[in-house]
């Protein structure tokens, strides 16, 4: 689900193969990174990972934790 929320992505086919559509979420705050390496240590590469940690890598693993949190139950 969060190809859909890149600010310059194809879409998500939700429902390939049966309708070609390609779906985009309302809001798109995830920026899309640089295609080239070298552009990764420029300070627009830099905003792209610092906006991907904050909105993809930090959820995802704050969700893990509940989640194994929640697994080990109380002790």
């Amino acid at each position: 689900m969060l190809d859909a929320f890149p600010d310059a992505s194809l879409g998500v086919g939700l429902l390939l193969p049966f309708d070609d559509a390609r779906w985009f979420a309302p809001w798109r705050p995830i920026r899309t990174s640089p295609l080239s390496v070298l552009a990764f240590f420029t300070a627009a590469g830099a905003s792209v990972l610092a906006n991907e940690l904050v909105l993809v890598v930090a959820p995802s693993a704050a969700l893990a934790a509940l989640g194994l949190a929640r697994r080990r139950g109380p002790r």
